[in-house]
């Protein structure tokens, strides 16, 4: 199964309150979190965000271009990004040095330029 969740922010409170064993039965989670440069938001955030890795590990990202971002030193930050997650359970995964945006992303809109939050995963 499939979980494609954008609410604007209220994803947040429905899935940190889902219980695992729910969670685990989708094979796929694509989720924007939103107000990640918020600091008002940063736990739920995190907390969300922690509990998702119990279960998957995310497989790409994607800055929101409709939105801000900020930056501290090396690392860019968008208010909201899209996170592309799968089951952990049997599947084995390598890390990948990946610059984002790639070329198979598309902009959320034409009026900005495409947030690029450059190298992830870099071990």
């Amino acid at each position: 199964m499939l979980l494609k969740i954008d609410v604007e922010g209220v994803e947040r409170q429905a899935l940190v309150e889902m219980p695992d064993e729910v969670i685990n039965q989708f094979d796929q989670i694509v989720i924007e979190f939103h107000n990640l440069t918020e600091e008002a938001y940063s736990n739920r955030n995190l907390c969300l965000m922690s509990k998702l890795l119990r279960t998957h590990t995310p497989i790409h990202i994607h800055a929101n271009n409709c939105d801000s971002f900020v930056e501290l030193d090396d690392l860019v930050l968008p208010n909201a990004l899209e996170v592309s997650y799968v089951r952990t359970t049997n599947r084995k995964f390598r890390t990948c040095n990946y610059y984002y945006p790639r070329v198979i992303d598309v902009q959320n809109t034409q009026c900005a330029e495409d947030i690029k939050v450059g190298l992830w995963n870099l071990q």
